[in-house]
This record gives C-alpha cells, sequence and structure tokens, in this order.
C-alpha cells in the first residue's frame, strides 16, 4: 500500500524530468521476424512515443567493466507515470537523432510503485 511520501514522489519525479528533461523519441517494434538465411529481420510495426527524459550521461568510470557496460554506454530515467509503454530491451530511444538501443531496464521503486 502507498504511502503518503510515494504518493507524491511518483508526480514529482514525473514533473521534474517533464520541465528540466529532454525529448527523445522512444520505438518499440514487435512482430519482427528474423531470416537466417539473410542475416536480417524483416516486418514489424513500429510505435514510436514523444517523451521526456532525464538528460543522458555517461556511467561513472567505476561502473564500466568491458562486459555489462562498455565505455561510450549512457544511462537515463524515464518517468514511470503516465507511460503507454512498457520500457524492454532492445527498444530504441533517438535522442538528437541518434539511435541509442536499451540494453537494460533498472525499474526504480518508491514502496510498491515504479517510479523510474
Amino acid at each position: 500500500m502507498p504511502t503518503a511520501i510515494d504518493i507524491r514522489v511518483k508526480p514529482l519525479v514525473r514533473d521534474i524530468i517533464g520541465k528540466f528533461g529532454k525529448t527523445a523519441i522512444y520505438k518499440q517494434i514487435t512482430g519482427e521476424t528474423y531470416s537466417p538465411t539473410t542475416g536480417k529481420y524483416t516486418g514489424g510495426t513500429t510505435n514510436s512515443y514523444t517523451i521526456k527524459i532525464a538528460p543522458p550521461a555517461e556511467y561513472h568510470i567505476k561502473l564500466i567493466n568491458g562486459d555489462n557496460i562498455l565505455a561510450g554506454d549512457m544511462q537515463t530515467l524515464i518517468a514511470a507515470t503516465g507511460l503507454a509503454f512498457t520500457p524492454a530491451i532492445g527498444d530504441i530511444i533517438t535522442i538528437d537523432t541518434v539511435d541509442w538501443q536499451v540494453i537494460n531496464v533498472s525499474p526504480q521503486y518508491s514502496g510498491e510503485d515504479i517510479v523510474v
């Protein structure tokens, strides 16, 4: 059961990212099929969403391990309140015409609710 602080945190996070965040395009592709003959994916439907994200930042050097996190990888936050989709590994976020693939989704909670 959400507490009084949990009820305030979700809209606060949404408002802060909405006011100070960066506009990005979030793309989810569903229904693709892979051809082992060509080595390519074909078909599928792309759903695009214009969202606000926390400004992307590089990982701290101590977190770059050459396996899970590589030099040049970026991290960001998306407010969970009001999202029309569930972020997933393999999705694409376009920031300033550059496509970034989602390689990890790590929900952050306030009580029982996902905040970002």
